[in-house]
């Protein structure tokens, strides 16, 4: 992983609507005032875009959780290099099931892994 030196900006809290728009948007005018090249900027963008959906549709109700923070994003970027780290607090019961399925797609090829994911959006 990179070094905290890396870091180039991150966000803790709760990811409403409106706050997961504009964190989009400040990561596509972010991508493009660096010297990355273009094909990077338009991969990184696309899998930061999936990245904090799911983190907002998929994180815990107001109702559900006490007043901790709910999400977490660190954007980190070394050269042509770019990493994103994202999540959102989950209930202890649903770790198993998470982790079970994340090990079913670690050991799937990268055939297999396209293959899925076309077969999930259908």
């Amino acid at each position: 992983m990179f070094k905290e030196q890396y870091v180039q900006w991150a966000f803790c809290g709760d990811f409403t609507s409106e706050k997961t728009d504009l964190i989009i948007r400040f990561c596509e005018n972010f991508l493009d005032q660096e010297s990355i090249v273009q094909k990077i900027q338009k991969r990184a963008f696309y899998i930061f875009v999936e990245g904090i959906q799911n983190v907002h549709r998929h994180q815990l109700t107001p109702e559900n959780i006490s007043t901790l923070r709910r999400g977490f994003l660190l954007f980190q970027q070394e050269g042509q290099h770019i990493a994103f780290t994202m999540g959102n607090i989950i209930k202890t019961a649903q770790e198993k099931n998470i982790s079970s399925r994340l090990d079913e797609l670690n050991k799937m090829s990268r055939d297999e892994l396209n293959s899925h994911y076309k077969k999930v959006l259908k």
